[in-house]
């Protein structure tokens, strides 16, 4: 049976424990408090930060430990006191004999790094073992990141590594991730590609992040099959693309133009359980739109309803695309009410699709009803407005209309690009308007605007003929004083 404690023995074991003082800080405690405070009320102490540190702890007889040390390089790099770093460090490597925190080293090294002391930092990680310190992946790798955040750093990359061989510091997966994102930086997907492959020489094993990286350089730099049979290395590795990475492989294959491998992609993003989002639609759909497939187009597009996407004005402007494209013209404005009702607004985008489609059907008259209504939504017409209707009227010969609306750009402070200058110039040499093609071919090049040489061709044509006109009418003139008594 259990004995219980005597009430009054129980009381008296909690007032001790009430009672009870905390311990008094060892003497090495208030050595590292009088250090604290010592370097933070003075950056320019008169005898050095070595002294205050020395004397901090003589002031209570005992010697400086690694806390001290790791403090005072940590404390001066942080407010990037380099210049009094020296003095701190041979002391610490010719005088103690304890072994050193790298904490301290790692810190330093960073902010090296950002201070863009490259040299700096790279000695402090050859010096590290003479400070009783043996450097591990953790301070190679604060070295791998301040050198490959700069091309200057880069070119010391090569000697680390040798360097950090002969030291025994092991390349760790995180050493292989950082130098593979730099490479992938530089644009040098295919060496990025080539260390990859070392990883598993080195027994580690490429994260997803380290995938991702040399899969978004290769979407930048390479071609779509590069990409896909990346892609598919990823995947064997175990490795799931997500949404993202996945999103950028479509956008590579539809700037390829090729529509039908970019929906297979998204089809195998959704087997993969990433949910393509609207963006990634979009894509496809631009995609099959700019082939001219209109069925797909339509496909795709009921597929983003049954989804249960919420198509968005980029939405609704690849699929006005495609029906412009087969010449539905009424179809796409039938569409602008569809968005309306769907309380989606249209852009100047959306109106310039249509406007084209009409230019290119040499329907102006249609092309201008359309513009009416983009001025009643509030829209205004911008440069690529301006430029979509001079072309269209130059193309069914009514040049002097051309010749308004792009007076008309100009007054609003744009300059025509120059395939649509081309285009007025031409038409007008070729109509014999060649005073009216000088005098625009004037206005515009005060403005720093050059035209291109089918301007220049057709003016030297014209040109030309009025010389030899010119001079077929002085032969006349002659040939009929010469008959006269």
């Amino acid at each position: 049976m259990q004995r219980i404690a005597p009430l009054r023995s129980t009381t008296r074991s909690l007032r001790r424990r009430r009672n009870h003082w905390p311990l008094r800080p060892t003497n090495s405690q208030l050595a590292l408090e009088t250090l604290k405070r010592s370097i933070a009320g003075d950056d320019n102490p008169k005898h050095g930060f070595l002294s205050v540190l020395i004397d901090s702890y003589k002031t209570h007889h005992c010697p400086p430990n690694p806390i001290a040390y790791s403090f005072t390089i940590q404390s001066l790099a942080r407010r990037s006191l380099f210049r009094h770093l020296e003095p701190v460090l041979d002391h610490l490597q010719s005088s103690e004999r304890f072994e050193t925190d790298e904490c301290a080293f790692v810190e330093l090294i960073r902010r090296y790094g950002k201070a863009g002391m490259h040299k700096e930092a790279v000695d402090v990680f050859l010096r590290m073992p003479r400070f009783r310190c043996a450097p591990t992946s953790a301070s190679l790798d604060a070295l791998l990141r301040v050198l490959c955040a700069s091309a200057e750093g880069l070119a010391l990359v090569g000697d680390v590594l040798v360097n950090a061989s002969d030291m025994r510091v092991r390349l760790a997966g995180s050493s292989f991730g950082i130098l593979i994102r730099a490479l992938c930086r530089a644009g040098k997907v295919r060496a990025a590609i080539e260390l990859l492959g070392q990883m598993e020489v080195h027994e580690c094993a490429p994260d997803a992040g380290t995938y991702s990286s040399i899969l978004h350089s290769l979407c930048e730099h390479s071609d779509s099959a590069s990409v896909v049979g990346f892609l598919e290395q990823m995947r064997g590795a175990g490795v799931t693309p997500n949404g993202g990475e996945y999103a950028r492989v479509v956008r590579v294959l539809a700037r390829e133009r090729k529509a039908r491998e970019a929906y297979a992609m998204l089809c195998q993003m959704r087997r993969d359980g990433a949910r393509p989002n609207i963006a990634v639609y979009n894509v496809v759909l631009d995609g099959f739109a700019s082939v001219g497939d209109s069925r797909k187009v339509n496909e795709v597009f009921d597929e983003i309803l049954v989804m249960g996407l919420a198509p968005d004005v980029f939405t609704y402007n690849a699929y006005i695309n495609g029906l412009c494209k087969k010449g539905d013209i009424d179809g796409a404005r039938n569409m602008l009410a569809c968005m309306a009702k769907a309380g989606c607004e249209a852009d100047a985008v959306t109106y310039n699709t249509i406007v084209a489609a009409c230019g290119e059907a040499g329907d102006m008259g249609r092309a201008r009803e359309v513009i009416c209504e983009m001025r009643a939504k509030g829209l205004v017409e911008d440069a690529q407005t301006y430029a979509i209707v001079i072309e269209g009227l130059v193309a069914k010969g009514e040049v002097r209309e051309a010749c308004e609306v792009l007076e008309q750009m100009r007054r609003r402070g744009w300059d025509p690009p120059v395939l649509i200058l081309d285009a007025v110039i031409c038409g007008l040499c070729e109509r014999g308007m060649a005073l009216e093609a000088v005098r625009v071919l004037g206005e515009v090049v005060g403005r720093s605007v050059s035209p291109g040489a089918r301007s220049w061709m057709a003016l030297l044509g014209v040109c030309g003929v009025v010389f030899e006109k010119a001079l077929m009418g002085l032969e006349d003139v002659i040939k009929l004083d010469q008959m006269l008594p």
